[in-house]
């Protein structure tokens, strides 16, 4: 089969430009790729009693860490000591790149990075900060996670939102948060005066919430006594 020149003049141009936009998609992914490398807040999954000493490590090289802690009274050699221990025994917060996830996976007390399908999960900034400014307004202690209970959400303030159930006891709320991701949770005491925030959720509403947003980090579970 003969082929005209004119011909070949048009299959080398659509040679060319092929090529052209195959380059062009390829800047365009690497610079995706290297715009969306910024830190990231992850969950580091550790070893049982291990966590300061993992977050210490951590931070020793210069890796963003975050270990909340609550104050526990224990009994030792017939004395009460007031210690400091994780609030979510075997998890700590690691903000890094997720090419720098080798750094924190070296450390021998470190299992892996909490995700989904073999990929560690980013939590978002506003998350954690909202998690950091919650254990700095109220006392916090460990509490079995739950998935039963009526809801109810905040409806004003810096914690705007937050939904979940309450526990009323002597003039206090007390304020069940649950960790989604790490399936944990903890309570809050909230003052009484704070009552007006929040405000019951009709069943229906729950289900419209639950199906048109992916669930947040954190929820506060209520439960009333």
């Amino acid at each position: 089969m003969v082929i005209a020149d004119n011909q070949l003049v048009f299959i080398s141009l659509s040679r060319i430009l092929l090529r052209l936009r195959l380059a062009e998609l390829l800047v365009h992914t690497e610079t995706m790729r290297i715009s969306d490398n910024r830190p990231r807040w992850y969950v580091a999954y550790t070893l049982p009693r291990h966590e300061k000493s993992i977050a210490y490590h951590l931070i020793q090289q210069n890796v963003e860490t975050y270990l909340p802690l609550y104050s526990s009274v224990r009994k030792w050699n017939h004395r009460h000591a007031e210690v400091e221990l994780p609030l979510f025994p075997g998890y700590v917060f690691v903000k890094i790149t997720i090419t720098d996830r080798v750094r924190v996976l070296a450390h021998p007390g470190v299992i892996r990075l909490i995700g989904f399908n073999g990929n560690a999960t980013a939590i978002p900034d506003g998350e954690i900060e909202r998690l950091k400014l919650l254990l700095a307004t109220w006392k916090a202690q460990p509490y079995p996670f739950l998935t039963v209970g009526r809801t109810v959400r905040i409806k004003s303030g810096p914690f705007a939102s937050l939904e979940g159930r309450i526990i009323r006891r002597k003039g206090k709320m007390r304020l069940i948060v649950s960790l989604e991701p790490i399936r944990r949770a903890f309570l809050l005491e909230m003052d009484a005066a704070e009552a007006q925030l929040v405000q019951l959720i009709p069943p229906c509403s729950q289900a419209l919430i639950s199906s048109s947003a992916p669930p947040p980090m954190f929820a506060t579970r209520v439960r009333h006594n």
